[in-house]
């Protein structure tokens, strides 16, 4: 009993207890892929077989899995990981973004509800980016990723003011131009298509031309064109990026609607839904066409 004791009392201690026994999964056949994500994966892979209990190599080896578009591996090391992290809002976050990614929407928005529920009342903390933009400067948080992405979940089930409320706590949350003009434009969309026209003009009012804008130049301008501070022949290309592009392209579709174009904006819907992206702009337009 004396011995048994002393074993209950060093698996209290700091360190002691064993690390948990999980059989994270290997990287999928990759060849073709970019050489520079597969090495990243690979030493992501290593930092956490080295250190299994670890979230944040957890949540590193799923998101270098994302990357190379390994969305099924990347969703089952975010689900294993909740085994020894149950309810983490983080790995609930990355989970459900990655649902998102292969259109399983209503799993997706049960893994950001419970994000929701287990991230209230506690403090927010930036999200650093795996993909680093050009001033190498994060530009979103947990919190407005998980409304964000919450948002665009049942945006796709085509539940328009649901999506509304959560862009606005979304905006709530925003801390920087970058991730407000996020928020306002997927609330504009979303107001737009459920016939909130007050909300629909708050999304882009107090938006302004100037503003410091990092990556999200296409929501921006977006919002510019959509108050009538642009017409769309000033658009203008956004930058050589695929999802940058689509992400132009489904807000350029949604004008057309707005505008009464509606045959414009299916045409664009069907360009942008041939793509098979994961961009969000993709799945938007599959989803808009699903329906």
């Amino acid at each position: 009993m004396h011995y048994l004791s002393s074993l209950c009392a060093l698996a209290l201690l700091p360190g002691c207890l064993p690390s948990p026994v999980i059989s994270w999964p290997d990287l999928p056949p990759s060849e073709g892929l970019d050489k520079a994500r597969i090495a990243d994966a690979r030493t992501a892979r290593a930092a956490l077989l080295a250190d299994p209990g670890d979230e944040q190599k957890m949540i590193w080896y799923g998101r270098r899995l994302g990357y190379l578009g390994f969305y099924t591996a990347a969703i089952e090391v975010y689900s294993l990981g909740l085994t020894v992290h149950p309810g983490s809002p983080k790995l609930l976050r990355h989970r459900g973004h990655r649902r998102i990614s292969m259109r399983a929407f209503d799993a997706a928005v049960t893994d950001f509800e419970d994000a929701v529920k287990v991230m209230a009342g506690s403090p927010d903390e930036v999200e650093p980016d795996g993909m680093p933009n050009a001033r190498n400067t994060p530009t979103s948080t947990l919190h407005t990723n998980i409304w964000y992405h919450l948002g665009l979940a049942h945006y796709c089930r085509g539940e328009f003011s649901t999506a509304l409320r959560c862009y606005e706590s979304c905006l709530e949350a925003a801390k920087n131009p970058d991730m407000e003009v996020a928020a306002r434009y997927w609330k504009f969309l979303a107001a737009t298509r459920c016939g909130d026209r007050s909300a629909a003009n708050a999304a882009y009012t107090g938006v302004e031309a100037n503003w410091d804008i990092i990556e999200n130049h296409a929501y921006h301008r977006l919002l510019l064109l959509f108050r009538g501070d642009l017409k769309i022949a000033e658009f203008g290309q956004i930058s050589g990026d695929e999802i940058k592009n689509l992400t132009a392209a489904y807000g350029l579709a949604r004008y057309q609607f707005i505008q009464g174009n509606g045959s414009a904006g299916t045409a664009a819907l069907k360009r942008i839904a041939a793509k098979k992206s994961a961009a969000f702009g993709c799945i938007a337009a599959e989803a808009d066409l699903t329906r």
